[in-house]
């Protein structure tokens, strides 16, 4: 439910939402009477999912759960309450699509903590489970890292930037991490 994340709501205009329970209920609990544990929430954001929940657009779930073959929704707390990444069965293996639970290759690596967390002993035990649900650790997207488009190919034919994360990357994610700090990607 962070801003960066459902603030473009209103183009799927026939979307259903996965979302877990804890999420929404978080995002428009009593911690909102806070400043710093408000400020990744917008509340046009959080109204707008409202709106696709009440049109019985939204689905809810508590924990992990398969949403189709291959592909399922797992509850990752840390980051935030409720914050959910998927995992893709792929040729190469079980892909997982970190998210927030993961949003920089640097922190997950190294085990850090984000500047931005709920719950830092979450986050932590959060990138086992990454691990746990992800082939390898190079099988692990995460969600706000400029070096995976970097090590990722586009998809031929599209001239946006989007990415092949179910073939393999150029570069393991620990060399591309040391090849961003020299400067060499």
């Amino acid at each position: 439910m962070h801003f960066d994340h459902v603030g473009a709501l209103p183009a799927y205009m026939r979307a259903r939402f996965h979302l877990q329970e804890a999420d929404l209920a978080y995002a428009t609990g009593p911690s909102m009477k806070y400043d710093f544990l408000r400020f990744a929430y917008d509340l046009v954001h959080v109204g707008q999912m409202l709106e696709h929940v009440y049109s019985g657009r939204g689905k809810f779930h508590d924990g992990d759960e398969e949403l189709a073959p291959g592909v399922s929704l797992h509850r990752i707390d840390g980051h935030a309450i409720g914050l959910q990444v998927v995992r893709v069965n792929t040729a190469r293996g079980p892909v997982v699509l970190a998210s927030d639970a993961a949003a920089y290759i640097e922190q997950f690596a190294d085990y850090r903590v984000s500047p931005a967390v709920v719950d830092a002993e979450a986050m932590l035990h959060g990138y086992d489970r990454l691990r746990e649900l992800a082939a390898s650790e190079d099988h692990i997207i995460t969600g706000h890292d400029p070096i995976t488009s970097l090590i990722y190919p586009k998809v031929p034919g599209i001239e946006t930037n989007v990415y092949r994360v179910d073939a393999p990357p150029t570069q393991s994610i620990r060399d591309a991490m040391a090849a961003w700090k020299s400067r060499k990607i």
